[in-house]
């Protein structure tokens, strides 16, 4: 039954990329099939300068100190994020940092709704409210990437997946609001865009670090690709499906 599941899963994630996209203006663009995991966190992702360290083929980031016959320092080592517990505490505290950022970009998409403001008046603070949104997201990549694995036993690893739930259902909840009441320009795309791409390559390292959790993240996602049915999420959905489609082994 699992099986068949994320076998069904996969392909939903695969079948995605194939959907024609629609761009900005309105109009059907041919989508081109991607390598699953080729833009997390690559060259050419926004919001990842240089990548992940050779994810997606990007480049690892200039180390200080890591370049031979300039200073001699040997790169320090990540700083220790506390085992299974610390890495709940930074999931945790992201979904909470960015539920905070949408409670204020919710507050001014009601203006619009109400009629108390037009979309054009709310959209220079919504911006950046998500440009803070971004910076977050990015923080905990740079936090996160580097990490050796930690061993995990099964109640841990549930209480993982809860907290990787929950930062998903956040972020798709409120972006369906955003997106619903005040349509979308190309500048909000263009930050959505990295905002999904950021919060791919956080789920990506967590899975470097706890294994174990993907089966649960599988789960967990399936909702997000259920929305892929939304002509104007989709272009962005589908850099979380070709983490899917990766995690799957497609």
């Amino acid at each position: 039954m699992k099986a068949n599941f994320f076998t069904t899963l996969a392909t939903l994630a695969v079948s995605a990329f194939a959907a024609p996209q629609v761009s900005a203006a309105g109009g059907l663009v041919e989508r081109q099939v991607p390598n699953p995991l080729g833009n997390l966190g690559g060259a050419n992702a926004p919001g990842v300068p240089g990548g992940l360290g050779g994810i997606g083929g990007g480049e690892p980031p200039a180390v200080p100190g890591d370049v031979g016959g300039v200073d001699g320092e040997t790169p320090s080592a990540p700083a220790d994020i506390g085992g299974v517990d610390g890495l709940i505490v930074i999931i945790t505290g992201l979904t909470g940092d960015l539920t905070t950022g949408f409670g204020n970009i919710g507050d001014l998409a009601g203006q619009v709704d109400s009629g108390d403001s037009t979309p054009e008046e709310v959209q220079p603070t919504i911006v950046n409210e998500l440009l803070v949104i971004q910076l977050n997201l990015e923080r905990i990549v740079t936090q996160l990437t580097g990490q050796a694995g930690i061993p995990v036993a099964g109640a841990d690893v549930d209480r993982l997946v809860a907290a990787l739930d929950a930062l998903v259902n956040v972020l798709l909840a409120n972006v369906t609001l955003l997106v619903t009441i005040l349509g979308i320009s190309p500048q909000l795309i263009s930050i959505l865009h990295s905002v999904f791409t950021l919060l791919s390559n956080v789920l990506f390292l967590v899975t470097g670090i706890v294994a174990a959790v993907v089966p649960g993240l599988l789960v967990s996602l399936s909702p997000l690709l259920a929305a892929l049915g939304n002509a104007v999420l989709a272009p962005l959905l589908t850099i979380v499906a070709g983490l899917v489609a990766g995690l799957a082994g497609i």
